[in-house]
């Protein structure tokens, strides 16, 4: 995506990781099973403004599972909890469906 805006916008909302691309944060052992949370961050390529973040939110806030999704557009970074610990490639293709790339971490 081509945008022309660069001012830096965090938002907040869910996603789930892949394989090799995520880098794993596990939550306390206090929440309860159904509220299991995998904290997962990736680096997503080609976001420039408030239009691709709202993007690559849309699309793994569609996936069973992501939660609180985060998007650093600054960082090019992605934040979000897996609570049904989703499988990495059908995370990595909503974000790739999307329009944008996954950069290995």
């Amino acid at each position: 995506m081509n945008c022309q805006s660069t001012v830096p916008l965090f938002i907040q909302t869910s996603i789930v990781p892949r394989e090799g691309l995520f880098q794993v944060d596990p939550i306390e052992e206090s929440q309860s099973k159904e509220e299991n949370k995998m904290v997962s961050m990736l680096k997503v390529k080609g976001m420039s403004c408030h239009h691709c973040v709202m993007s690559v939110t849309k699309a793994l806030g569609q996936l069973e599972g992501i939660k609180n999704v985060q998007v650093d557009l600054a960082k090019g970074e992605v934040r979000f909890d897996n609570t049904m610990e989703l499988a990495s490639n059908r995370i990595a293709k909503a974000i790739e469906d999307a329009g944008y790339e996954i950069v290995p971490s």
